[in-house]
């Protein structure tokens, strides 16, 4: 079995050579510079159709950024990746975002109902009602990890967003830990980007994608090669 450590080795290596880290870190500071603007801008945060215009954008923008590290992450010693290998259909690019927005409705309802419930038990069991509310957080990132490979595979298969989810849960399933410690393998490599201002994360970020994308692969050609 293939460690952490040598899926991001590799994932290094695939970054390092011709290359590769130039389109991931200008899409990724795109992304982070256009969110942190448009969160700041009063204009656009009282103006739904700019609101929507800039999340699309946005949405775009990450769409090409998980198409680029798939890419990199399944390219050979001398392939060098360059913007048309990272543009998407109109079909994938309305799944894609299609699937956000669903995966996002289904968290939002489950923490409402879960908040809910929780609130009628506050006031006359408030250890009962503050166990719901935290049992709703740990929902949340329950759905998220078992979910964290699906835009790759709508993007790496062409698979609807529910087939995506359920390959998605199946790969993951009996990995789950194991997600959840490569995510913390990174902490020292956050921080660097924090201490930064941010942009240390203009490669951190791509990295990591890259080696999830790379951990995905594996577990694929496991179970089904």
């Amino acid at each position: 079995m293939m460690s952490r450590k040598q899926i991001k080795e590799i994932s290094r290596l695939q970054l390092n050579r011709n290359g590769n880290w130039l389109i991931p870190v200008i899409l990724t500071g795109s992304i982070l510079l256009l969110s942190g603007f448009t969160q700041n801008n009063m204009l656009i945060e009282n103006s739904f159709l700019l609101s929507l215009t800039s999340g699309l954008v946005i949405s775009l923008l990450n769409i090409f950024l998980s198409k680029c590290c798939l890419q990199i992450a399944r390219s050979e010693e001398q392939d060098s990746i360059g913007w048309a290998n990272i543009l998407v259909t109109t079909s994938t690019f309305v799944k894609c975002i299609l699937y956000s927005i669903l995966i996002s409705v289904i968290g939002i309802a489950i923490t409402y109902l879960l908040i809910l419930i929780g609130g009628l038990f506050i006031e006359t069991i408030s250890i009962v009602g503050i166990i719901i509310c935290i049992s709703s957080m740990f929902l949340g990132v329950i759905i998220s990890i078992y979910s964290a490979f699906s835009i790759f595979i709508i993007l790496d298969k062409g698979s609807n967003i529910f087939e995506a989810w359920s390959l998605s849960y199946n790969l993951i399933r009996g990995h789950f830990w194991d997600i959840i410690l490569i995510g913390l393998s990174f902490i020292l490599w956050y921080i660097f980007g924090i201490l930064t201002f941010g942009i240390g994360m203009f490669w951190v970020t791509p990295y990591v994608m890259v080696t999830y994308i790379n951990y995905y692969l594996y577990l694929s050609n496991e179970k089904y090669n």
